[in-house]
């Protein structure tokens, strides 16, 4: 599971295409629920993904409105 927040929302934020990266194997994994949530402009993400038990230095790719989006997640 990964959440992260956006104070930068605005009124309208979709979040699609999800998937996590674990560098280490290359493969890529869709998120298995994603929920946004938006209030006074202040967006809070959670992604779920499936158990993962290796990953190193992982990435999350999506779509935050349409426009895609690449970030880490710290461990």
């Amino acid at each position: 599971t990964i959440v992260f927040t956006d104070d930068k929302a605005g009124n309208q934020y979709t979040v699609s295409d999800v998937k996590l990266i674990p560098t280490w194997r290359g493969q890529e994994y869709q998120a298995t629920s994603v929920k946004a949530t938006v209030k006074n402009g202040v967006a809070t993400v959670t992604l779920i993904f499936p158990h993962i038990t290796q990953f190193y230095n992982p990435k999350v790719t999506l779509r935050i409105n349409g426009k895609k989006t690449k970030f880490k997640v710290c461990q």
